[in-house]
């Protein structure tokens, strides 16, 4: 039987550990600390849960009152392409923020293309400007990168609402 996901305020810790797993297996190691996923109490900070266990988080701040950056949306591999990721901006954009807050949010283009491109997209954010690899110099220093070739190889794409 396929159980329902729950989309919830990412509060408790062992919640916040299986967030950190999760942007481990999809940003790399060291993307993200446990911090991360302590930050400011004022940070939007929600996670998808299916029985019980975390499968995906979004967290997102106020740059001020009528403009929100989507930091980052997270879902693990597993569950990828099974919605999670819309209910988790459903929940974001129905009951975190106003229709008058302007979004914006960075995804990374590599080879495969924009990652989060449809999901942006499907929620009215649209690319507004390439902003070249912003990462080059944390890329498999500060953090493991995934698409690591002997170089950075992801450009970051602006995405505005």
């Amino acid at each position: 039987m396929n159980s329902i996901v729950l989309i919830n305020d990412l509060v408790k810790l062992d919640h916040k550990k299986q967030c950190l797993e999760i942007s481990k297996e999809i940003f790399g190691e060291l993307y993200h600390d446990i911090a991360f996923f302590n930050t400011d109490p004022n940070f939007i900070k929600l996670v998808a849960i299916k029985n019980k266990k975390a499968i995906g988080f979004l967290i997102a701040y106020f740059i001020d009152s009528k403009k929100v950056k989507l930091d980052c949306v997270g879902v693990a591999k597993k569950f990828q392409k099974q919605k999670v990721g819309s209910k988790l901006m459903d929940f974001f954009f129905n009951k975190k923020i106003s229709k008058s807050v302007k979004v914006i949010a960075h995804a990374w283009k590599n080879k495969d293309g924009i990652n989060a491109k449809k999901l942006n997209l499907n929620y009215g954010l649209k690319p507004v400007k390439n902003l070249g690899k912003i990462w080059a110099n944390k890329c498999n220093k500060s953090f493991k990168c995934p698409y690591y070739l002997k170089t950075c190889n992801c450009e970051s794409i602006e995405f505005s609402s």
